[in-house]
Order: structure tokens, then sequence, then C-alpha cells
């Protein structure tokens, strides 16, 4: 049995693949001083379509993902920080995850939402096919806030979740529509109780609620 601990960190940017701020930083330096550690801890991102092809990438995997009313599919392509030698997945679908709208703020939760629940397929893989059995899933701010609640009430993992907020003044406003989108009903959720004042949906006040521990980049921040 795997006794190392294994810690899947899930953000919307890591350098050096894709880096658009100080979060993708983090995810370049973090995972090699968790590995420094002994810990077994793997990154995924999505696969934007301007990920620098120098990477060398390779497919192990084509996922199906119901999101909405469709079906789709999901291409799994691995590859490694060649410099602290830490696995990196990206996921790729041409519909939801060509491209992040940086300067839209809050407006691509669908996609978003998408990734997120496409991770958690993905942890279902890597367990059955991989034998690599995620112990703790780190998520990173609001784009990946929607993972605890997705893990628990749409796929029914019980795996511990770490939420760590970056950056606390983008946090996911939007349509309580994302909830229909990915079938997850209002009573699921711990803030947003349809028919209240609540008109819409707060992702990383969901995500604080829902994840196991919840951490901020320092002291002074949290």
């Amino acid at each position: 049995m795997d006794s190392k601990l294994n810690v899947l960190m899930v953000a919307y940017e890591a350098a050096p693949f894709f880096k658009r701020g100080g979060l993708g930083d983090v995810m370049e330096s973090l995972p090699k001083a968790l590995k420094n550690l002994d810990v077994d801890v793997r990154v995924v991102i999505p696969y934007y379509k301007d990920i620098p092809k120098a990477f060398s990438q390779e497919k192990i995997a084509t996922l199906t993902v119901k999101f909405d009313s469709s079906r789709e599919d999901v291409e799994v392509y691995q590859g490694e920080n060649p410099q602290g030698k830490i696995k990196a997945y990206f996921l790729k679908n041409k519909r939801y995850l060509e491209g992040p709208n940086v300067r839209g703020k809050n407006k691509r939760i669908d996609e978003f939402a998408f990734f997120d629940l496409a991770v958690g397929h993905f942890i279902i893989w890597l367990h059955k096919n991989k034998h690599w059995a995620v112990k703790v899933v780190h998520c990173n701010d609001w784009h990946t806030a929607l993972i605890p609640l997705a893990l628990n009430k749409k796929l029914n993992l019980n795996i511990p979740t770490l939420l760590t907020i970056h950056n606390l003044n983008y946090q996911g406003r939007g349509s309580l529509n994302v909830l229909d989108i990915l079938q997850i009903q209002d009573e699921n959720t711990k803030e947003i109780k349809r028919g209240k004042p609540a008109t819409e949906i707060n992702v990383l006040g969901e995500g604080i609620l829902h994840a196991t521990r919840v951490t901020t980049v320092s002291p002074s921040y949290a």
C-alpha cells in the first residue's frame, strides 16, 4: 500500500506551462517544496491552446463528462516540469477549456465549473488506471472552489480538500444556473437556497464552506 501522501494540486495556471500572475508562481514552487518533504504531489490545469508546444506532452486518456445537456470529451495529457520533475496533467476540451479570459474576472463561471467537474472524473480515472489514489485535493482560488461541492454531492467521493485563497477580490459571483448545469440540487449547497434573498452563487463562498480546510497565502491575509 502506498504510504506517501498523494496530493493533487489544481489551479487555472501553473508556471512554467501557463502563467498570468502570482498563483502561477506558487503552483511551480510549492509542488517542489512538497516533493522535498517526500510528498507525492502532482499538478493539473486546463490545457489552454497557448501552452507552449516546447513542453513534452503525451495523451494518456479521453474522459467523458456529462455537463448541462451534453456529453463532452476531455482529453488528458501528461507532462512534467523540467526543473522540479513534477508530474503535470492537462485537461483539454475545445468548448470550455480553450483559453482563459483573464481580464473577464468572474465571467467564466461555467467554464471553470466544467473544469472542476472534469477534475473529479479525472481523479476517478487516476485511481482506476494509474493506481494513484488522491488523498488530498488542493484547490486554489475561486476557479477551483466548486471541486469540494462536486466531489461530495455530485460524484460521491469522500476525499479531503484544501482550499487556498490567493486573491479574495475575485470570488466567482454569477447565476445560480451553474447548479442546474452541474445537476446539483440547491439543498446540497451550504450558502445558497433559492427562493431566499440570494439570487446568485458565490463560488468561492461555497468552496470555503464545503472544503475540509481553508488556508490563505499569509497570516496577515487570513
